[in-house]
């Protein structure tokens, strides 16, 4: 059976450690190196925060490509993206390498920057070309995401194996992917309108590229900060297990496939938050695209303040009751928020209400992913991190896809203008069934699958 090694060596700026895992003198986690491993977050988000918030924006409306060939191509893309994340899974598992984790990151850090401007690159090409570029670029992008982001999911169960520090070290993943998506929220059109000289189509054509390659380079930046601070303690011993040998494991990990799936659906919501609030904006609330920028930012920074309560929040109540009392609560105020004749300022007092359990779900569904797959990994002897993390991420990108294919769908069920400055009220009526009503009934959906999730093995007394 594999079993976590203490690591006799640390690497750079670490100190030696010895202690057994699950001993109650575990060595501490230092803020600083809490601090890098959420720079990995926060430069995957900054990348997703521009993908999750305005690529859809960017393609119909900047790139003019046609929403119904958007809506096609999010999902041809996410189907051959679906071969990537398990293929790097297995190959950290089947690695002998044991730096293997680190070494794809470092590895792909640059790539990761470089396709952050290719992604956004307007090539002056025919529809069908803009079409073939759009695909290519968002293929290479969901390749180079999973490649480096798979291995950023096992780094925390390498730094610790401990549940609670575990979620310490995934509020501060939340806390820089929430940091990430509020520098986005916040920056990217007033820098787009700056650098390309105004606020016109035009002018968002030329600022775009700029734009991405400053995040490229800053998201480049920040790997290379994660990787100098991370301080990998416990390795598991290389084993080489088939492929089938490994998925048979992870099928039967009941609580690491109900995790995978709450995330996945978890990540549905995201999409719809983050997709649609210019068109939310625009559409329903009859403001300006910048006003959906406010949104963006609104949400995130709520998000963050919820990450951040999460540590003080799991001394007190379990995980799985703070996620089934959020989603509770969420559901209400998106009922609320639906129902109600809406003006901008009475949603930027309500929806706050709901960006903040945003924040709270992100740290504890990533703790008891990797709890789940730990004790999947102790009944059964099989190493199976790397592929769990793998079709983990592979999940969340497939919601993610699915949640945008069908957004689109709706703009052109409504038949949204990108060229209006008043949209119609069937294009207003379709705009809220995807802010609103469609994560609404995600919530409804993933309540019995978070009933079932695993209770905590601990008390708040014994935290």
């Amino acid at each position: 059976m594999a079993e976590h090694h203490p690591v006799s060596a640390a690497p750079e700026g670490g100190s030696q450690r010895t202690a057994d895992p699950l001993s109650q003198n575990l060595p501490t986690i230092a803020l600083r190196e809490k601090l890098s491993y959420g720079c990995g977050d926060l430069s995957s988000n900054l990348m997703w925060g521009v993908t999750a918030s305005f690529i859809l924006y960017y393609y119909t409306d900047v790139y003019q490509i046609a929403v119904e060939r958007v809506a096609l191509m999010l999902l041809v893309v996410r189907v051959i993206d679906a071969c990537f994340d398990p293929l790097v899974g297995w190959l950290i598992d089947c690695s002998r390498d044991a730096d293997m984790v680190r070494r794809l990151i470092a590895w792909l850090a640059v790539p990761f920057g470089l396709i952050a401007l290719l992604a956004f690159l307007p090539l002056p090409l025919s529809d069908n070309g803009k079409l073939a570029w759009a695909t290519l670029t968002y293929t290479l992008l969901g390749a180079i995401y999973a490649g480096i982001n798979t291995p950023y999911g096992i780094l925390s169960s390498l730094m610790t194996p401990h549940p609670q520090q575990r979620v310490v070290l995934n509020a501060f993943r939340a806390m820089g992917s929430q940091s990430g998506m509020l520098l986005i929220a916040l920056l990217t059109l007033p820098a787009v309108h700056w650098l390309g000289g105004g606020s016109s189509q035009q002018n968002e054509l030329k600022g775009f590229p700029l734009y991405m390659a400053g995040v490229g380079a800053l998201g480049c930046g920040l790997w290379f900060v994660t990787l100098k601070g991370c301080v990998i303690r416990y390795r598991p011993e290389p084993h080489r297990f088939p492929l089938k040998i490994l998925l048979g494991a992870l099928l039967k990990n009941r609580d690491w496939l109900l995790c995978t799936l709450a995330f996945g659906l978890y990540y549905i919501i995201l999409s719809a938050f983050y997709s649609f609030a210019l068109y939310f904006a625009r559409g329903v609330l009859m403001q300006s695209t910048a006003f959906g920028g406010y949104i963006l930012t609104l949400i995130t920074f709520c998000s963050v303040t919820g990450s951040a309560c999460v540590p003080l929040l799991i001394r007190y109540v379990s995980r799985r009751t703070l996620l089934l009392a959020g989603y509770v609560c969420q559901a209400a105020l998106l009922i609320l928020i639906g129902l109600i004749p809406l003006t901008p300022l009475l949603f930027m007092l309500l929806f706050p209400l709901v960006a903040l359990q945003l924040g709270v779900n992100s740290p504890i569904y990533y703790s008891i992913i990797a709890d789940s797959i730990d004790a999947g990994m102790a009944k059964t002897g099989v190493r199976t991190a790397g592929l769990a993390w793998s079709l983990n991420t592979l999940m969340t990108k497939v919601a993610y896809a699915v949640g945008g294919s069908l957004l689109a769908m709706m703009l052109s069920l409504g038949h949204y203008d990108p060229q209006a400055l008043i949209q119609s009220e069937l294009t207003a009526r379709y705009v809220k069934i995807g802010f609103i009503w469609m994560p609404l009934m995600v919530y409804l959906i993933s309540l019995p699958v978070i009933w079932r999730l695993p209770r905590d093995r601990q008390t708040a007394s014994n935290k």
